[in-house]
C-alpha cells in the first residue's frame, strides 16, 4: 500500500490554495475543505475582458502508481449545467489492463463555459498540466474544478471554486498637440500614448480611427495627417475633432477603444478671399472691386487667379443649355486657371478659403458683335 505516499502528494496539491475552515463548528465536525462542491477551496482570479491567464496545476500525478482496474485520474470543469473532463484510467480489456485516455491527440482540451473559456493543456504524461483561463464577457464569473485520483484502489477528490472578477482595464491615454493648419491646407501631427503614466512603444500597436474629417488618415505610430477637404463643412464649423481610436496590442491581441480630442486652428488669413479675373491680360474684377459681376466677349482670354489656400467651385451654363461644373484648388492646381469662353453663357464662381471666408462672382460671356461698318448694303432698282 502506498496510502501515506498518496496522502502526502495531495497535501501538496491542497497547499497550493489556502483552505477555508468553517468557524461555527468544531473542526472534527466540519466537512473537509475541498471534499465537495459545497466546501470547494476558493481561488480568486482577476481578468480583463479577453485576457488569458495561465495557471499551472501541480498535481504531481507522476508519483502515483496505477495498478488496478479503475485506477487513474480525471480533471473535470463544472459550471452548472455544463461539465467537461479529461481522464486517464485503467480499464479491463480483452488484451488485459489498458489505459482509457480521453485527452485529445494534441493534449489540448478546449472547454467553452458561459462567458468563460477554459483550456487544459498537458505537456507530458502526467505532470505539468496547465489551465488557461479567458474571460469572454465583461462580467464576473465562476466555475469549479474537480481533481480525482485513484491509486491501489484508494480514491481522493479535491474541488476548487474559481471566482473570476472582471477588472476594468486602465485606459490608454492618447494626446495630440494642437495643430496649426497651413494656408495650403496641410494637416500634420503625431500623437503620444501612455498606459498607467508610462510611455508606450507605438511600434507594438495598431490604430484605427473613426470621426476623422475628410482629407485625413491615421497611420501607424499615431501619425495623423493629410489635406483639409473644404467640401466637409465640419472643418469651418469646429475647432476640434472628437475621435474614437481603436487600439490593438499586436503582442497580446488586447483591444481598447479610446476617445481623443484633436484641437486645430487655421493660419491667420485675410478677411476676404483674394482673387482676380483678367480679360486679355487686364484685371477686370478682383476682391477689391465694388461689384461682383463682369461681362466679357466670347473668345476672350479669361483667367481666374486664386489666393493660396482657396478653393473655387465653378459652374457654367451656356445659352445652348450646356452645363459644366468643376473645381479649382490653389492647393492642387496652378493659382491661375483659364476659363473657357468659346461659347456664350454665364459663370458662377464660388470661392472659399480654409478659414471659412467666402466670395462669389459672376461672369457673363456674350457672343461677338459684328461691327456696323462691316455690314454691306446692296440696293436694287425699284
Amino acid at each position: 500500500m502506498k496510502f501515506v505516499r498518496i496522502a502526502a502528494v495531495f497535501a501538496v496539491l491542497l497547499m497550493t490554495v489556502p483552505a477555508v475552515v468553517a468557524a461555527d463548528m468544531p473542526a472534527s465536525d466540519a466537512a473537509k475543505d475541498g471534499s465537495t462542491l459545497a466546501t470547494a477551496i476558493p481561488v480568486s482570479v482577476e481578468l480583463l475582458y479577453q485576457e488569458t491567464q495561465v495557471r499551472v496545476i501541480n498535481t504531481n500525478l507522476n508519483l502515483f502508481d496505477f495498478v488496478y482496474a479503475g485506477d487513474g485520474y480525471s480533471i473535470t470543469i463544472i459550471q452548472d449545467p455544463l461539465s467537461a473532463s479529461v481522464e486517464h484510467i485503467l480499464a479491463n480489456t480483452e488484451s488485459g489492463l489498458q489505459f482509457n485516455d480521453t485527452w485529445p491527440q494534441d493534449n489540448d482540451k478546449n472547454i467553452e463555459l458561459n462567458r468563460m473559456n477554459v483550456r487544459l493543456v498537458k505537456h507530458d504524461n502526467f505532470s505539468n498540466i496547465a489551465m488557461l483561463l479567458t474571460l469572454t464577457d465583461c462580467s464576473n464569473n465562476s466555475f469549479f474544478v474537480k481533481y480525482w485520483v485513484k491509486s491501489y484502489g484508494i480514491e481522493q477528490t479535491v474541488y476548487y471554486r474559481y471566482n473570476i472578477t472582471y477588472t476594468m482595464p486602465l485606459p490608454h491615454v492618447i494626446t495630440f498637440e494642437p495643430v496649426v493648419i497651413r494656408s495650403d491646407g496641410v494637416f500634420s501631427t503625431q500623437g503620444t500614448m501612455t498606459y498607467d503614466d508610462e510611455p508606450c512603444d507605438l511600434s507594438k500597436f495598431k490604430f484605427y480611427a473613426t470621426g476623422l474629417y475628410r482629407g485625413l488618415t491615421l497611420k501607424d505610430g499615431l501619425i495623423l495627417g493629410g489635406y483639409v477637404d473644404t467640401t466637409d463643412p465640419r472643418w469651418a464649423a469646429n475647432s476640434s475633432m472628437d475621435l474614437q481610436i481603436l487600439v490593438t496590442d499586436t503582442l497580446t491581441g488586447k483591444v481598447s477603444l479610446e476617445t481623443v480630442k484633436v484641437n486645430y486652428s487655421f493660419v491667420q488669413g485675410p478677411e476676404t478671399v483674394v482673387f482676380s479675373i483678367k480679360e486679355d491680360g487686364v484685371t477686370k474684377l478682383s476682391n477689391n472691386s465694388e461689384g461682383r459681376s463682369l461681362a466679357v466677349l466670347a473668345g476672350s482670354d479669361l483667367k481666374l487667379t486664386l489666393d493660396e489656400g482657396t478653393n473655387a467651385t465653378v459652374f457654367f451654363q451656356g445659352e445652348n443649355g450646356l452645363e459644366k461644373r468643376f473645381m479649382l484648388s490653389s492647393m492642387i492646381d496652378q493659382p491661375e486657371q483659364a476659363l473657357p469662353t468659346d461659347g456664350a453663357g454665364r459663370y458662377v464662381i464660388n470661392m472659399r478659403q480654409l478659414d471659412g471666408n467666402t466670395d462669389q462672382v459672376t461672369v457673363s460671356v456674350i457672343s461677338t458683335l459684328i461691327p456696323m461698318n462691316k455690314i454691306i448694303l446692296t440696293c436694287s432698282p425699284i
